[in-house]
């Protein structure tokens, strides 16, 4: 098929009419050269020329038949057709998405002036398909690239390779910097960081280079204030874009990283020194039991003897001397006791305020006037469960270091009162703290603004038996935190050297107040009922001894048992003889507790007295055991024994 001449009277291409048949071949092989589609239609829609790739895609060459359907399958013209625009002298260029093969045509049309006046518009049409898809592949990548540019988790900053200069910083580079965007484009960035590391970070940029694994390195980050933060530069090599070799520099902020090592560090230490403490506190119990025994043995033998003695009798004075030696070193085992948490302890609920101006007045004559003791006592305060006794000796040991702590300098040791919301993270930071619920404590509170003391003694200021005073034991704020611990409180230390000391003590507030009538305890006997057989049950054959012998003293006879078991089987044939039980707490195989409920079971009214050289627990337990008349901590004396059997009911031969 011969292809169709150009048409007749073109003002931009040669009729042929022309004599120059040079021009209209030049013409000619410009169109068929043309990578494109090219057709020439009329002002009412008629083909008037296609070119030969034009004619291979619509398989005719439709010459007089309307471009809408010749090109677009169409019955009318097309919505989006310009011919309109071009006769009126427009060139219009536009790309359009076809809706035969869908794919993507670059269309320019030109008007065309013949030489009767007519126009026709003259189609140029290039196939733009696959730089379309390369050029919406571009998009969708630099769209990906940019919204992970911007919305990383860690800093990013896009360096020229060649210069140094910093060419883009997502949001979090500039963040951490403190730098605007603007300030930060063009910026070499070696002047991110402290002078005395920018040598080694280009030195450590220029080794990154290299292919590879990225390359890590921990410098420090210069902030626009002056601040320093920790980052760790991460580097993975250079990409070329453009032409231009970059380089992305990721910033990882590691502030938060040497917080939870540390907040890790703390927690170690804070389980350490819990175990150490348990461990100090089971030996220290364990001891403060056995040296109980043995102090139960030396006192009541002392005095028995003492009452023996002539009262004027020289040796008097030397059972005194060692008397004194024995109370001595049962205070140093309720020390222990304290600090294990086996004190003995009677709770009850006070207003802590009550008693603190209670015990400053009874205590202000013995402070010296630079350092008196002022109290800062919130009203109304809730009340707590506490022994007063104990509760006493923490507030003596506190106030005493204080105290010592103001040696050469003026100002008052406060103490102060307050009700204390305790969340979590409060409670954590204290001493005892972690197990607590959160909820509302009262606070006790000591501070003085005397030497302070240093990090490292502060962390081992429980331990027992370490000191910084020459004579001390060591046994003092142990105490405090066995005592705390028995109470169900918590510990907070805050100490600055030459600033002062804070401590601070949080208790449970007492429960609520339920109506339970009390029996009370039966009166005192007579002389003339103390008469009857006391079954003594203790496992160490020096205190059943001794203890026989202060009961003989006292006017009873005296049957021993060496253990729960054989004080069961001597009952069995004794029981109506026996008017009371004195049972150890602390025995081998059957313990005084299951002892005492056996007992109970077979014997409903024999009345109990335990004792025991601890712990607190036990006697909080035994005031609430039916069948327990009282309960005797080790080592006492023989008033105590004689009070508490004096509650015993009177024989039956005396009713």
């Amino acid at each position: 098929m011969a292809d169709p001449a150009p048409p007749a009277g073109l003002v931009s291409a040669p009729s042929v009419a022309d004599p120059s048949r040079e021009t209209e071949i030049r013409y000619r092989a410009m169109i068929e050269a043309f990578d494109g589609l090219i057709y020439i239609c009329s002002a009412d829609f008629r083909v008037e020329f296609m070119n030969q790739r034009l004619i291979e895609r619509t398989g005719r060459a439709a010459i007089g038949e309307p471009c809408y359907e010749v090109l677009h399958k169409r019955s009318s013209v097309c919505p989006w057709c310009v011919n309109d625009r071009v006769q009126r002298g427009e060139t219009v260029r536009w790309e359009v998405l076809s809706p035969l093969d869908h794919r993507w045509y670059y269309v320019v049309n030109t008007p065309i002036r013949h030489a009767d006046g007519r126009i026709s518009k003259q189609a140029l049409i290039l196939d733009i398909h696959d730089r379309k898809l390369a050029e919406e592949g571009l998009r969708r990548n630099e769209l990906k690239y940019r919204s992970l540019f911007e919305n990383a988790p860690v800093a990013i900053l896009a360096i020229d390779l060649e210069s140094g200069r910093i060419l883009d910083a997502n949001p979090l580079a500039v963040e951490l910097a403190g730098w605007p965007r603007e300030a930060l484009v063009g910026m070499p960035h070696q002047m991110l960081h402290p002078p005395d590391h920018r040598a080694m970070v280009e030195e450590w940029l220029q080794t990154c280079l290299t292919p590879g694994r990225p390359r890590s390195q921990e410098v420090p980050l210069q902030h626009r204030n002056g601040q320093t933060i920790p980052v760790e530069l991460i580097c993975g090599g250079t990409v070329e874009i453009g032409g231009q070799r970059l380089v992305f520099r990721i910033l990882r902020d590691l502030r938060e990283k040497y917080r939870l090592e540390h907040e890790r560090r703390q927690w170690e230490e804070r389980v350490n020194q819990a175990r150490r403490l348990e461990s100090l506190g089971v030996l220290a119990g364990g001891i403060a039991h056995d040296f109980n025994n043995l102090l139960m043995v030396v006192m009541g033998h002392l005095e028995l003897m003492g009452r023996s003695l002539d009262p004027d009798s020289p040796a008097r004075w030397n059972l005194v001397e060692v008397e004194k030696a024995a109370r001595r070193a049962g205070t140093l085992c309720q020390q222990m006791l304290a600090f294990s948490g086996h004190r003995a302890m009677a709770r009850q609920r006070l207003s802590l305020n009550d008693f603190l101006r209670s015990l400053a007045s009874a205590l202000e004559p013995s402070f010296p006037r630079q350092a008196p003791v002022e109290l800062r006592l919130q009203d109304p305060l809730p009340e707590i469960d506490a022994d007063p006794g104990s509760l006493r000796q923490v507030v003596l040991n506190l106030v005493d270091n204080a105290r010592e702590a103001m040696t050469n300098r003026s100002g008052p040791v406060t103490v102060a009162t307050s009700r204390c919301e305790c969340d979590r993270a409060l409670l954590s930071g204290l001493t005892l703290g972690e197990s607590l619920p959160p909820g509302p404590y009262v606070c006790l509170e000591v501070v003085d603004t005397g030497c302070g003391m240093a990090e490292e003694i502060r962390r081992r200021l429980f331990e027992p038996f370490f000191s910084t005073k020459f004579p001390g034991r060591g046994l003092g704020l142990a105490a405090v935190l066995g005592i705390v611990r028995a109470h169900n409180g918590a510990i907070g230390v805050d100490s600055t050297p030459d600033r002062g000391s804070r401590f601070r003590l949080f208790f449970p507030l007492a429960a609520p107040m339920a109506p339970s009538p009390e029996e009370p305890l039966p009166p005192l006997a007579s002389s003339a009922a103390q008469a009857g057989t006391i079954l003594l049950v203790d496992d160490q054959e020096s205190v059943r001894s001794v203890g026989q012998a202060m009961l003989e003293e006292l006017g009873y006879a005296v049957i021993t048992a060496d253990s729960g078991l054989a004080a069961l089987d001597l009952l069995e044939t004794l029981g109506a003889k026996v008017r009371g039980v004195l049972l150890d707490l602390t025995m081998p195989r059957l313990d005084g507790m299951e002892t005492q409920r056996r007992i109970r079971q077979r014997w409903p009214d024999l009345p109990v007295i335990l004792m025991s050289g601890f712990s607190h627990s036990d006697l909080e337990r035994a005031q609430t055991i039916p069948g327990v008349i009282g309960f005797l901590q080790k080592p006492f004396q023989m008033r105590a024994l004689a009070d508490i059997l004096a509650r015993l009911p009177a024989p039956a031969s005396l009713r």
